[in-house]
């Protein structure tokens, strides 16, 4: 089943940002209007990212 236009960008996005932050990634989904392929232009993305990186608590915050 092939994805709405909007899910798919917006999961673009997420896959983008996870290749682009170094970050030793182990497991990554989407949730809300994306996960559900319910996305439209006003969708935000719900990323949840699980890693063996020791993160600091300032950069979880930006």
């Amino acid at each position: 089943m092939a994805r709405n236009n909007r899910s798919n960008d917006l999961i673009n996005i997420a896959i983008s940002f996870i290749e682009e932050s170094n970050l030793s990634v182990i497991y990554a989904c989407v949730g809300g209007s994306v996960g559900r392929d319910e996305a439209d232009k006003y969708s935000d993305l719900d990323l949840t990212l699980y890693t063996n990186a020791n993160i600091p608590t300032n950069l979880l915050l930006q």
